[in-house]
């Protein structure tokens, strides 16, 4: 490529093909692959860098002594509106998971039948785990 000379802008934003392990990759891909791969390894170099800054050192310090002492704090009743809120949470989620099953016999393809049921159990499903949490924190 090099030597190669450019025509304009256009040649500049061509778009840029790769192949990996049998799977096609473009310029955003490709972005993205160059982006985590340089990110890990300057984050995995970095680490093994001492850091000779005594304020960094005695504040990590610091932090590390506050992050291995437990916390404990004291039980608190419930707040009623709190358990309330995820009531009303769970009774959308039911009716939205309902309509979504209703709406699956009125749909086209079997693709969309599918679609639909499995989102509609999925907000079921969803509706009675916040409804049974509720019930158990009330």
């Amino acid at each position: 490529i090099a030597g190669m000379p450019l025509n304009g802008i256009a040649d500049i934003l061509t778009d840029v093909k790769f192949s990996m392990f049998g799977l096609d990759y473009g310029k955003f891909e490709l972005n993205i692959i160059v982006g985590v791969t340089v990110t890990a390894a300057v984050f995995f170099l970095s680490s093994k860098l001492p850091n000779k800054n005594e304020k960094d050192i005695s504040r990590l310090a610091a932090l590390d002594r506050d992050l291995r002492t437990p916390a404990y704090s004291k039980e608190e009743p419930t707040d009623k509106k709190s358990i309330q809120s995820y009531k009303i949470v769970a009774l959308l989620s039911g009716v939205v998971g309902l309509l979504l099953i209703l709406l699956s016999f009125f749909s086209g393809s079997s693709t969309d039948i599918l679609i639909n049921f499995l989102t509609g159990t999925g907000a079921l499903l969803f509706a009675a785990l916040f409804w049974y949490l509720a019930k158990r924190y009330e």
